[in-house]
């Protein structure tokens, strides 16, 4: 069997290379348009490695206005459209290499709301063959996989029910309930908090790398926000900074999402503050908001809550999330894990945006958490060792259908 991965993500491609180093019965071929990649795998032996430059496109039309490179203005159509057809070549290319020893093929794919997940889901479409799609879950430990996509493209999302197939231990759900919350209390920022914050040499060489030859990933916007929080972070004091006791009194919980989430800008109609006034409206009770920790600017919501006329309504907290939702009456978000969170701690949670987690009921969450998501850390900085059995399980997704 053959494993082709398409990387646009650095992190990604780290990941990766720890699924590879744990399947050596297979061929594997990394497609990326990320340099850092390749110069970290070197000429590694028995793995084939294709860079994507920037290139002409043979394709003529394809919308590609529901990616991730679109919707941020990463990107014009045109060089968009360069790059899925590039990937389109670079995929039927390694079948053809690897067509005399492998029988079968399975793409992976890591978050898939990009034009190389339109180009994996568009071959996958012509050719019929499989694909793996994943994504953080936010619950320590585990990630979501799915042959059709993340979030709103996922084929969970469009048959809950087939969580019906995946028996979680009942018996252990609650200890792993009650460990998890007690973590959760202890944690100040999830992990891609942290990542979303660094700059390294290699962030800045893959940047320059990708202006010069490739294909630019990142907004310019968000470039600018995360030089500026470097600086800002160097003179900003503790007096500026957010107080982080525990609300008291009754309110509504509102956790804030990254403006430049693919979950927010592409599966929902509402931004942050939209969402926030939209809150206002409905409940009469206090509102707390906690801006996301991986947001690099976060001030842009004290300037609309003041334009709003909200500042009597509203309170900005960096608490602790689970401490939040556990002191809320009830969780609003658009379409944030913590939404999740929210329902593995048994709050009332409304949701305002498309969400796999909306449809996921009590009843569910055993079967979701113990068995659905997998059990290996994206995280993980240090190449732990992902065990072969988390790789089968992957391939094994990649074949997973719906009912009907």
């Amino acid at each position: 069997m053959h494993s082709i991965y398409l990387v646009d993500y650095r992190n990604a491609g780290h990941f990766f290379q720890r699924l590879i180093a744990a399947d050596p019965t297979r061929t594997h071929h990394i497609i990326s348009t990320v340099h850092s990649v390749r110069a970290q795998e070197g000429s590694r032996t028995g793995l084939t490695h294709i860079h994507l430059l920037s290139a002409r496109s043979g394709r003529k039309k394809f919308d590609l206005s529901r990616t991730r490179e679109r919707a941020l203005g990463c990107m014009p159509q045109r060089r968009c459209l360069n790059l899925f057809r590039s990937v389109e070549q670079a995929i039927a290319d390694s079948i053809k290499q690897y067509a005399a020893t492998a029988d079968e093929t399975t793409i992976f794919v890591w978050n898939g709301a990009t034009v190389m997940g339109e180009a994996a889901r568009q071959f996958q479409q012509d050719s019929g063959c499989h694909v793996v799609f994943m994504e953080i879950s936010n619950l320590p430990g585990k990630i979501f996989a799915d042959p059709k996509g993340t979030n709103a493209q996922a084929l969970l999302f469009s048959e809950p029910s087939l969580l019906n197939r995946f028996q979680g231990d009942l018996d252990a759900y609650p200890q792993w309930r009650d460990s998890f919350i007690q973590q959760r209390k202890h944690l100040h920022a999830p992990p891609q908090a942290t990542t979303a914050r660094q700059l390294g040499i290699q962030h800045v060489t893959d940047a320059v790398h990708a202006l010069l030859f490739g294909y630019r990933h990142f907004s310019w916007a968000a470039a600018l926000d995360k030089i500026g929080s470097q600086f800002r972070s160097c003179f900003q004091s503790r007096r500026q900074r957010r107080p982080v006791s525990i609300p008291t009194g009754n309110y509504v919980f509102f956790p804030m999402q990254v403006s430049s989430d693919t979950q927010l800008l592409l599966n929902s109609k509402l931004n942050n503050i939209q969402a926030l006034e939209k809150i206002s409206s409905e409940c009469p009770t206090r509102i707390v908001i906690k801006p996301h920790p991986a947001e690099i600017d976060t001030r842009y919501i004290g300037a609309a809550i003041a334009e709003a006329k909200l500042e009597d309504r509203v309170e900005i907290s960096d608490c602790n999330t689970t401490k939040l939702i556990e002191g809320a009456d009830s969780v609003y978000t658009i379409n944030s894990t913590v939404g999740l969170e929210a329902k593995i701690l048994g709050k009332t949670t409304c949701f305002l945006a498309k969400s796999i987690y909306a449809q996921i009921d009590q009843s569910m969450l055993p079967n979701y958490v113990m068995s659905y998501l997998l059990d290996v850390d994206f995280f993980d900085s240090g190449n732990a060792p992902i065990p072969l059995q988390i790789v089968e399980q992957l391939h094994t997704r990649a074949r997973l259908r719906a009912t009907n």
